[in-house]
């Protein structure tokens, strides 16, 4: 095979090329991970109550449920700020205790510390929240013991106005984002094809000067 013009030869196989490199990955596969965001557990809303609880599926390789107790906000005259305990009971009755403190005043009347004290495992605790990913599937109940009254009002009679219980999901999924670019590898294969094609079967015309 005689190559007749070089240069668009070259152009060719470098066309051809560049879509065949394009072709070879277009079709490779991206874990992602989607995340819902918090959410209201379905009734999990508990009004002047120590304990609320929510439904949550144990975490595999591409799901996982991460749930978080809202303790309502608080700033009173006269209130005592002592650490108190929340205990979680898991589904197959294990316990996760936290303790917890109330670090806030008027201008931050929801912030709390978190301290764990006990983890029986059924739960996979994250920093900053009253709560964690469930590695069990079934119900979580939260109960606040009642040293918790002595910040939201009197001790045995100020339960808290409100526990609200959160949850967020994340899931992990494949995705083929490479896959629009398979037009234009495809278009880039044949156009190299047809350069390459051409430059083969042009002759170049050459030039000759009458003397």
């Amino acid at each position: 095979m005689k190559v007749k013009n070089k240069k668009a030869f070259g152009f060719g196989i470098l066309l051809l090329s560049i879509g065949f490199i394009i072709l070879l990955y277009y079709n490779v596969p991206v874990w992602k991970e989607k995340v819902s965001g918090w959410e209201v557990v379905e009734g999990g809303v508990a009004v002047k109550q120590y304990n609320v609880t929510g439904f949550f599926i144990g975490k595999n390789a591409t799901y996982r449920e991460k749930m978080h107790l809202k303790l309502p906000s608080s700033f009173r005259e006269n209130y005592i700020s002592l650490p108190f305990n929340v205990s979680i009971i898991c589904p197959d009755n294990s316990t996760v205790v936290f303790e917890v403190e109330f670090l806030g005043d008027i201008y931050h009347p929801d912030y709390y510390n978190y301290t764990v004290l006990i983890n029986e495992g059924g739960l996979e605790i994250e920093e900053g929240i009253l709560g964690g990913i469930a590695t069990q599937t079934g119900n979580y109940t939260f109960h606040l013991d009642k040293m918790a009254d002595l910040l939201y009002g009197k001790l045995d009679k100020d339960p808290p106005k409100s526990l609200i219980l959160y949850k967020e999901i994340r899931s992990k999924y494949i995705d083929y984002p490479y896959r629009i670019f398979w037009p234009v590898g495809s278009a880039l294969m044949f156009i190299g094809i047809g350069f390459s094609t051409w430059a083969i079967v042009t002759k170049r015309k050459i030039l000759t000067r009458k003397r």
